[in-house]
This record gives structure tokens, C-alpha cells and sequence, in this order.
């Protein structure tokens, strides 16, 4: 196993059967650790969790305390870059992030090439370079986690959406109560709204559209009439509805209907 280290990074270069760090201290976590998987197949182990990983794979894990990495292959080999509390602020360590940085990913590839070169480069180089290509690091490392929390934050929000949709058959139920139901502010729902280009309520219409187009589909719900079916799915004007719909499929409801 060969080490390096510049600016509060460590390298290290991993090769079967197995490669371990750890934080000096028992209580010390180390602010981040990026895994570039280069040839053959691994485990890696850290906050109680294990990752595989494959070729030309890298895994970026923040913070841990002590991180393991198990060839699975007798060819296995990889490079780890690891930072210490010189980076901990920068990277709110007491969030917990496992990420896969992957080919198709700028940042990721951005960031895989940085560590496969950096680890060459580096100790031959000036001081002065050195430190600016650690500040470059830690701040890619800092875009991948700011984009990994705002995917998961899209996730959980656009999941909050989906059990909050049954609510929308009640005539009742508008952008104030869909604000109060996710408990946000009506300034940050329409914030939140604005990042999928559309508004709360632009997306309640086209929900409540497309809840009225499935039941005008359901053969079970044959006897019952259009205009029902509209109000049933939180429709109160049946002539506003009657023009939304065609608006959004091209055909009125009765048209439409079987």
C-alpha cells in the first residue's frame, strides 16, 4: 500500500487483499474519502454500510471514522483520496452521504480524473499548486454533495406529492392547503414548483386532469356521468373543466369517453 499526502489530503493505493483507514484519533472522523475503483472488483465498508464496487467505479462517503476496503478479486486495485478536519466545515460532517460519482455524471468523471492524476502529480509539484489544486478538490467534492442533497430533496418532496394527490377530490383543497400539507411556506412551495417549470397550481389542474381522464378510461365506472366524474376529482366548474381537458388532450371529455 502506497500513501501520499498534500493540503490535509491523503493517497492512498489499494491492492488485494485489503486496504484500511482510519482516523488518528478514536473519535476523529475524517471529512470525506473518495474510492476510485480501477481495476477488478471490491467491498467497501464504512458507517456500518458496504458498497461494491466495480472498474471504473468511484463511491464518495463523508464523514466516517474508519473506512475498509476488501478486494474481490485478485485484481482488484483502486486510489483513495481521504480529508481530514481541515475539510470538515466545508463539508457539514454531520451529514452522512454515500454517493456513486458515475460516468455519466460531470461532476463525478470530473472528479475521478482529478484523483487518478492528482495522486502522480502532486509530489513533484510547487507548494503554491498543490494548495490550489486541493482548494479545486474540495470544491468539486462540495458540488457533489450539494447535488446529491438537493436530488434526495427533490425525491423526498416529489414523493410527498404523490400521497398527497388522493387529497386533491376535494373541491376544498387548494395551493394554501397543499402548502400547509407539506408544511412549507407558500412563497417556498412556488419556489419549489418553479424548479420543475410549472406552478402548485398548474400541477393540482394536471393532476386533477389526469385523475378524470383514468376514471373516464375505468369500464367499472361506466354508469357514472361525466360531469360526476369531474367533481368526484375535486372539479367544481364543470364547463372550466370541460375546456381544460380538451385543452390537455386534445378531445372533450365526452369525445373521449369510450
Amino acid at each position: 500500500m502506497h500513501r501520499g499526502q498534500f493540503a490535509g489530503v491523503q493517497f492512498c493505493e489499494g491492492r488485494a487483499p485489503q486496504t484500511v483507514i482510519t482516523a488518528d484519533e478514536p473519535d476523529c472522523h475524517l471529512s470525506f474519502a473518495i474510492c476510485v475503483q480501477t481495476r477488478g472488483r471490491a467491498m467497501l465498508q464504512s458507517n456500518g454500510d458496504v458498497y461494491p464496487l466495480h472498474g471504473g467505479e468511484a463511491l464518495l462517503i463523508t464523514p466516517f471514522a474508519q473506512l475498509q476496503w476488501n478486494a474481490a478479486d485478485q485484481h482488484a486495485e483502486c486510489i483513495i483520496a481521504s480529508g481530514g478536519p481541515v475539510f470538515s466545515l466545508r463539508f457539514r460532517p454531520h451529514r452522512r452521504h454515500a454517493i456513486r460519482l458515475g460516468e455519466d455524471d460531470p461532476v463525478g468523471l470530473l472528479l475521478t480524473d482529478c484523483i487518478r492524476r492528482m495522486k502522480d502529480f502532486v509530489p513533484a509539484s510547487d507548494s503554491t499548486i498543490v494548495q490550489k489544486m486541493g482548494e479545486v478538490l474540495a470544491d468539486l467534492i462540495e458540488v457533489a454533495l450539494d447535488e446529491a442533497a438537493e436530488a434526495t430533496s427533490d425525491q423526498i418532496f416529489l414523493s410527498s406529492l404523490q400521497r398527497i394527490e388522493e387529497l386533491l377530490d376535494s373541491p376544498a383543497f387548494d395551493v394554501n392547503t397543499l402548502a400547509a400539507e407539506l408544511g412549507m411556506t407558500l412563497r417556498s412551495l412556488q419556489k419549489r414548483f418553479y424548479q420543475f417549470d410549472t406552478t402548485p397550481r398548474e400541477w393540482m389542474a394536471q393532476r386533477r386532469l389526469e385523475r378524470t381522464r383514468r376514471k373516464l378510461d375505468d369500464p367499472l365506472l361506466a354508469s357514472r356521468s361525466i360531469k360526476q366524474i369531474a367533481f368526484d376529482c375535486g372539479f367544481r366548474d364543470f364547463s372550466h373543466f370541460s375546456r381544460s381537458f380538451k385543452s390537455a388532450f386534445g378531445l372533450s371529455p365526452r369525445a373521449y369517453r369510450p
